[in-house]
């Protein structure tokens, strides 16, 4: 399935690092890299097997500080609290 969230940082200009952890397993580092129109938002997608129950998202900025926003399975909004949700 597909799980998206929308991320945020002040620091966008300095091209910050990123990690993206689901349920605890590093699922991406990458590079803060978005186009002028789009400053501090990014929507980040991956096609994961999530597990039946609670799942948990989180960001870890490598070098600046990153928010996490609304998340999506299939492009549908869910409700999460501080990154834990259920399937």
């Amino acid at each position: 399935m597909k799980l998206s969230c929308d991320m945020y940082t002040e620091s966008w200009k300095d091209n910050p690092s990123y990690r993206i952890f689901v349920n605890g397993e590093l699922m991406a580092e990458r590079v803060y890299f978005v186009p002028e129109n789009e400053k501090g938002h990014y929507r980040y997608h991956n096609d994961l097997d999530l597990p039946a129950g609670d799942n948990t998202i989180s960001i870890q900025g490598i070098n600046a500080e990153f928010t996490l926003g609304k998340l999506y399975i299939e492009d549908k909004p869910i409700e999460h609290e501080h990154g834990v949700f259920k399937i």
